[in-house]
């Protein structure tokens, strides 16, 4: 498959809504999607130059991270806030990030910030930066705005920061402390950060951030009663913020172990940027069948918990299987754990694929599970690519689609943003300058689609540019996969099925959509299940996005759907 986009290049820009601008584009359109688009678990889909809400907002969390993973710092994945080298022992040198270094007069000649030295010298300064600056919005004090840089200083205000930091927190409780305890000190909160680089550097010599890759890539995570907020800071060649994004995430809880299954803390992937799951394994079966499960749209963690309520549909489905005889695998998603690592060319490669075959291999040579039959359940998004996944990876023996479609995610991105125009209430003129640009976007990207069908060279400033608030790129990435054409060709079992009361994926449209192009074909199930939404959890009837912050859990009818398929194939 081709791979599309040139030199990566870290975002500059953050909603104000708070929302991780993951996959948007810089360039002549604002990036009003939160995440790759569909965003199938987040929020209502957001209308043109609109601010996305923050949803299921979950990426970084660092306590998930493999714990051998080297982080281009010497503060350890998951090290607790407190041990040697955290907040509350900076040293008083530490810099400000505005050409100031801590304890220095002002009045003093700036020495600016540090630019070059060796990989554990930048990597400390800009790890104790972003600390700095984290405590200091903490505290009320934006000053950060001011080492932004001239981009995203034209996109970004200080008032916009503040904006999206009153929205990040609003829900979080009160900041704790290293004890848990609720602090109104910004030097007693518990925080924790780390800096990397996206080229980590060999043999521990010397260099500038451009000999490192060009940026310096740091977070800091802020411990709240109910969820943590992180702060991910981009630092370009020059010192300055080229990119900022916020985020939050449930503290980490780690495995479960009952008396129907244990589940193990494994790494998927291979390199430095490995992903941490969860192998979750009926107890008393000897190697059972395995389902693979694949993420919706937007940066989830490995629960794909979503809502203030911390709705875990995939720890419902794990744990469901597992009580039947079935184990599953779940993990974060790259950008979850990694959001440093996003580039504003970012594929679904990138996104999704990549680390799904990983996973995939990671099973078929793994002792606990059958290797031999491996079931791939992709829920919204990963529904959508369930049948490219069975297709390209040979040791699966089946797919599950959980309100996927075979239908295009930029008709199903179109389709969201027309309903919710209708449901704002805008008046005639707002309507129609919306719709224009709308649809300004969806004929620019089907005309994308159909040249990358067709093998047409996709002009550079097409890929590089904003459609529907994402790249180019990952459009004509998701265009070399015909979802449907490859779901006609499987004889591979495979299980449709679709929530009554989902309105973000259409029962009428989508799941329709299924029927029609797999009809007649003996491999196929399908199910639709009345009352149930997006995330086959029971709908309270309002059909928007405020059911995702009420307590649910996946319908048991669907998981002994799911298990009583697998056992009869």
């Amino acid at each position: 498959m081709k791979r599309y986009g040139g030199t990566p290049r870290i975002l500059c820009a953050v909603l104000a809504a708070c929302a991780v601008c993951i996959a948007g584009c810089t360039g002549d359109k604002e990036s009003w999607q939160n995440g790759p688009p569909g965003e199938m678990l987040s929020p209502e889909p957001t209308l043109p130059g609109a601010e996305q809400e923050p949803g299921a907002e979950k990426p970084g969390e660092p306590g998930q991270q493999n714990p051998d993973s080297p982080t281009g710092s010497d503060q350890e994945p998951g090290r607790n806030p407190g041990e040697p080298g955290e907040p509350g022992q900076q040293s008083p040198d530490s810099p400000t990030g505005t050409g100031q270094v801590l304890g220095q007069n002002p009045d003093e000649p700036s020495t600016g910030p540090l630019l070059s030295g060796t990989a554990a010298q930048l990597a400390g300064y800009y790890k104790e930066l972003t600390l700095q600056h984290a405590r200091a919005m903490l505290s009320g004090d934006f000053s950060l705005c001011g080492s932004f840089s001239a981009e995203l200083a034209g996109a970004v205000s200080e008032r916009d920061m503040r904006t999206a930091w009153k929205k990040a927190v609003q829900e979080l409780g009160g900041p704790v402390s290293d004890t848990g305890e609720q602090t109104e000190d910004p030097e007693k909160a518990a925080i924790f950060a780390k800096a990397s680089f996206p080229e980590p550097p060999s043999g521990g010599g010397s260099g500038s951030i451009e000999d490192f890759g060009g940026y310096v890539l740091a977070s800091a995570q802020i411990a709240y009663e109910k969820k943590n907020l992180i702060v991910s800071i981009t630092y370009g060649t020059s010192g300055a913020i080229e990119g900022i994004y916020l985020t939050t995430t449930l503290p980490e809880t780690g495995p479960v172990k009952t008396e129907s299954f244990t589940e193990y803390e494994v790494s998927v992937g291979s390199g430095e940027h490995l992903l941490d799951g969860l192998l979750t394994v009926p107890n008393g079966a000897e190697r059972p069948p395995v389902v693979l499960l694949i993420h919706g749209s937007g940066q989830s963690d490995k629960n794909e918990t979503v809502g203030p309520a911390g709705n875990a549909p995939f720890a419902d489905i794990a744990h469901g299987l597992a009580e039947r005889g079935i184990a599953t695998l779940r993990y974060n998603k790259r950008y979850f754990q990694y959001p440093d690592l996003v580039t504003e060319n970012v594929t679904i490669q990138d996104e999704v694929l990549e680390d799904a075959a990983g996973a995939i291999r990671f099973l078929s040579e793994n002792g606990r599970v059958d290797g031999s039959r491996i079931y791939v359940l992709g829920h919204s998004l990963g529904g959508m690519l369930a049948p490219y996944l069975v297709r390209e990876n040979p040791h699966t023996a089946g797919m599950i689609s959980l309100a996927g479609s075979p239908r295009g995610l930029w008709e199903i991105v179109y389709d969201q943003n027309i309903a919710a125009m209708r449901e704002a209430q805008l008046d005639e003129s707002e309507q129609e300058v919306l719709m224009k640009l709308l649809q300004e976007d969806y004929e620019q990207v089907l005309a994308l689609v159909d040249g990358v069908r067709r093998g047409e060279e996709i002009p550079e400033d097409v890929l590089s540019g904003a459609l529907f608030g994402v790249c180019g790129n990952y459009w004509a990435s998701l265009a070399e996969i015909d979802t449907a054409a490859i779901a006609r060709e499987l004889s591979l079992p495979m299980l449709i099925l679709q929530g009554e009361a989902d309105f973000q994926v259409y029962p009428e449209r989508d799941y329709a959509a299924w029927q029609t192009l797999l009809e007649g074909k003996k491999n196929v199930s399908f199910r639709l299940f009345e009352g149930l939404n997006h995330l086959f959890m029971p709908s309270d009837g309002t059909r928007d996005v405020t059911e995702y912050g009420q307590e649910g859990h996946v319908s048991e009818e669907v998981i002994q759907v799911i298990a009583d398929w697998i056992k009869a194939t």
